[in-house]
């Protein structure tokens, strides 16, 4: 599980987002069960989840790099 502590550049507040992985259960054509993992991100705080459109940069992201105009990640523990 990846923490990143994220910075509001408009309030300066942290803002602390972990991923998960949430398991999803699929048949295939021939009936077979496949079990998919799916990584998410949570904000910690409230457990609610990030907007889909920063998965990408918060997957990728890397210290001092902005996420949207709003957060700027401060650190990444894994």
């Amino acid at each position: 599980m990846t923490i990143i502590t994220l910075r509001d550049v408009e309030t300066n507040e942290k803002v602390i987002v972990r991923s998960v992985i949430d398991p999803v259960a699929r048949k295939d054509k021939k009936g077979n069960l496949q079990i998919i993992q799916v990584h998410k991100w949570l904000y910690d705080e409230s457990d609610d989840f990030v907007d889909e459109e920063l998965y990408g940069a918060l997957s990728n992201g890397k210290v001092g790099m902005y996420v949207s105009l709003q957060y700027v990640i401060m650190k990444i523990e894994n």
